[in-house]
């Protein structure tokens, strides 16, 4: 586990793309990638013999650590990655003073809930989407 240097960057947009391909459900366009990835917040990689195979970013966000992002290629799940990476956020995240920590996670993504609940977190938040024109013919 280490932080992200600018060197990662090519590696990073691919984690973002592959999440985006495998559970984008969004009533909104994909972003766009920002090259300015790694100035906000925290961005932490794993690697195995100098080939990256993960990454989490985290930010403070309403006085609460958010993880924006976190992601392991699917070849190398199931090993303590995805734990060791949120490991480096919760360091990065006490070192800030915070007490909470929030995230989001697509409905599309049931691995990902369940790795989530298992860790303790809980949902308080729904967001909701339907097309005007559904919403308009109930009306």
């Amino acid at each position: 586990m280490r932080a992200a240097t600018p060197q990662d960057l090519a590696s990073i947009r691919a984690f973002l793309q592959a999440y985006v391909d495998d559970f984008w459900d969004r009533p909104f366009p994909q972003p766009d990638f920002s090259p300015d990835y790694l100035v906000t917040g925290k961005v932490v990689v794993a690697d195995e013999s100098d080939d990256v195979i993960g990454m989490a970013k985290g930010v403070l966000d309403r006085g609460c650590g958010h993880i924006s992002f976190i992601y392991v290629r699917p070849d190398k799940r199931g090993r303590g990655s995805g734990r060791a990476l949120l490991r480096a956020l919760c360091e990065w995240f006490t070192e800030q003073g915070v007490a909470d920590v929030t995230l989001g996670v697509d409905s599309s993504n049931p691995g990902g809930l369940a790795f989530w609940e298992r860790l303790g977190f809980r949902e308080f938040h729904r967001e909701l989407t339907a097309s005007l024109e559904a919403v308009e013919r109930k009306l």
